[in-house]
């Protein structure tokens, strides 16, 4: 059979003309393949076929969907997301007498304004799971050195108090006294945090001195 050399132009080959054993390995270049999206991946369907996976939103990561489907861009999930975090040492605040009081304290952690040294507040679309750690200790030596009872808690919403702990002492000779807590559950977008302290004194004197605290609030699903 006589053979057309083609000089110009683009030929078009039949389908049974060029086989797969008929082109070398690394022979086909990236200006040989179709245009795509900016972004786009190649993958597999469930038939086997070729297929693209949409590009995804800017920190989105590609996630399986298992067997017979392909992949996704879609938000991480299981990471831990620090969204709050305090501390004070030496402070001025006190604590009263039979009173919780709002434990203010120096921002080390401040992620999307949710955190103004008070009072944390969940972000908008980041209601999950959240594992709250807090702790308060204060020195009752200008009061007389009778710590007598230490509290601690977490209030949700101005009237809520969650994980509230608290440590009454046989004696009533304590300088300084300490005590924390820590609350893992679900909060929801807008829900607001205070950690909370009091410290009793045996006399009844005076209120004690924070002498330091730390707080976190990390996202954990």
């Amino acid at each position: 059979m006589a053979l057309t050399k083609v000089t110009s132009g683009v030929r078009t080959i039949g389908s049974s003309e060029v086989v797969t054993a008929s082109i070398a390995d690394d022979a086909v270049t990236l200006a040989k393949m179709a245009p795509g999206t900016d972004g786009n991946l190649i993958t597999y369907d469930a038939s086997g076929n070729p297929a693209a996976v949409a590009t995804g939103s800017s920190g989105q990561v590609l996630t399986s969907q298992g067997a017979g489907a392909a992949p996704v861009f879609a938000a991480a999930v299981g990471g831990l997301e620090v969204y709050a975090g305090g501390n004070v040492f030496e402070g001025t605040t006190t604590i009263s007498r039979a009173t919780f009081t709002n434990v203010a304290m120096t921002e080390t952690a401040d992620s999307g304004s949710a955190y103004d040294g008070t009072t944390f507040t969940v972000p908008s679309g980041k209601g999950g799971v959240y594992q709250l750690l807090a702790y308060v200790a204060a020195s009752y030596t200008g009061i007389g050195n009778d710590g007598e009872a230490e509290y601690i808690r977490f209030l949700k919403g101005g009237s809520t108090a969650l994980a509230t702990n608290g440590n009454l002492r046989s004696t009533t000779t304590e300088r300084y006294g300490a005590i924390s807590t820590d609350f893992i559950g679900t909060l929801s977008a807008g829900d607001t945090i205070v950690v909370q302290a009091m410290f009793n004194d045996a006399d009844a004197s005076g209120s004690a001195a924070i002498y330091y605290a730390g707080f976190s609030a990390i996202k954990v699903a």
